[in-house]
């Protein structure tokens, strides 16, 4: 046939339809890799029928240019443009289907440009009939696809949201169960020191449990030494009646229910505090055939050893003046006081018996006191005032001598402590000489 009968306008339509037909929508629906769902299956058959009706399509087009004595010329892939991949296979539906109603389009605007004189209109109106048959079945399969994806995602959300709400609801219950068991133990708490308020019979010592039992602690052992002396002093204490105006005072626990402060395997501070425990009981104990009497002072035997080795540096200090001072009590026998007669006022200490107050390593502070004391002192001598009126002597302590005092070179003390003993050591030194 001649071809200069047939436009350049309509050989291109042709080749158009003919790109169209053999890179189809449906083929690139099966290329693109979509995701699929077994639900999919009916929807994957009808698109692979479509994509073979594509393909004789293409092949009636390129027929019909030949016989225009014409050549086909194939375009480029129509959606190369497109990133179409892994997509679910209704919504790639959708897009096929509305690749054939392009295709529609352009087949009847073709149609609408042919001449009588051309042959081969036939065939594109068999096209376009047949493109609309597709149209028609793909279009009920797409909707009745894309419903059934829309109503699995509407399950999917709802079992997400079931699952949320049933974890809360959970986190809920446990919530509300922990501040139940808070107020449970509250509650219990509460009675428990209501009922501890009440007063309730003290044990006795046969009610206890035996601190002699074997396999036992010695830290038990004295606990429970200690429980059976309570019991026991409470015991003794219950039948005396102390009268209502001034009650008695319960006797102390005897020496010999006490626990032994030379158990062996006890620490040194459990040692110490059965030793006072014990000297505390023996000095309630001599005190009480003379209750008018004030009871004497511990003896320095009886006091802990502050030379005992492992302890600190404190207790050996305290252990040192708690003997000090029981040297000091022993030493000065009270005699019987005379009467009181008007004596003249004590002297001033001379400037030579006060602390020097070029001493060094002392504070500017201790340095002005002593200075000022100095200047009291010889203004006192040189003749100044009349002296106060008499008053009546007053007993001093004796001062502790110097080899009682704490040793100021004691290794582990401060150096205000070190400071301290120095000053005391030197005034005993200076009322010695």
């Amino acid at each position: 046939m001649d071809t200069t009968r047939v436009s350049t306008d309509l050989l291109d339509r042709l080749d158009e339809i003919f790109t169209r037909s053999f890179h189809s929508a449906a083929d690139y629906a099966f290329e693109s890799q979509p995701f699929v769902v077994p639900e999919d299956a009916a929807l994957l058959d009808l698109l692979a029928s479509i994509r073979a009706g594509d393909q004789r399509h293409a092949v009636m087009v390129g027929d019909l240019v030949e016989s225009l004595g014409a050549v086909v010329q194939s375009g480029a892939f129509p959606y190369w443009y497109r990133d179409l991949n892994y997509l679910t296979v209704p919504y790639m539906g959708r897009f096929v289907e509305r690749s054939l109603r392009d295709d529609v389009e352009r087949i009847d605007a073709a149609l609408a440009g042919w001449t009588d004189d051309v042959p081969g209109r036939q065939v594109l109106e068999t096209l376009a009939k047949e493109k609309r048959e597709q149209i028609a079945m793909l279009e009920a399969a797409v909707q009745s696809a894309l419903d059934r994806e829309a109503e699995a995602y509407r399950a999917a959300a709802a079992e997400a949201k079931a699952a949320r709400d049933e974890i809360a609801a959970r986190k809920k219950a446990e919530a509300e169960a922990v501040k139940e068991a808070e107020r449970a133990k509250k509650a219990a708490a509460k009675k428990a020191a209501e009922a501890a308020e009440a007063p309730a019979a003290a044990p006795t010592a046969a009610d206890l449990p035996d601190p002699n039992e074997p396999g036992i602690s010695s830290k038990e052992k004295a606990k429970r030494q200690i429980m059976r002396a309570r019991a026991q002093k409470a015991a003794a204490a219950a039948p005396a009646a102390a009268p209502a105006a001034a009650p008695a005072a319960a006797p102390a626990a005897p020496a010999a229910d006490l626990p032994d402060p030379n158990e062996p395997g006890i620490s040194a501070k459990e040692k110490a505090k059965r030793q006072i425990l014990k000297m505390r009981a023996e000095k309630a104990a001599a005190a009480a055939p003379a209750p008018a009497v004030a009871p004497a002072a511990a003896p320095a035997a009886d006091l802990l050893d502050p030379d005992e080795p492992g302890i600190s540096s404190k207790e050996k200090a305290k252990r040192q003046v708690l003997r000090m001072r029981a040297e000091k009590a022993a030493a000065a026998v009270p005699a019987p006081a005379a009467a009181p007669t008007p004596a003249a006022a004590p002297a001033a200490a001379p400037a030579a018996d006060l602390l020097d107050p070029d001493e060094p390593g002392i504070s500017s502070k201790e340095k002005a006191k002593r200075q000022v004391l100095k200047m009291r002192a010889e203004k006192s001598g040189g003749g100044g005032a009349p002296a106060p009126a008499p008053e009546p002597p007053k007993a001093e302590a004796p001062a502790p001598a110097v080899e009682d005092l704490l040793d100021p070179d004691e290794p582990g003390i401060s150096s205000k402590e070190k400071a301290k003993r120095q000053v005391l050591k030197m005034r005993a030194q200076q009322k010695k000489g």
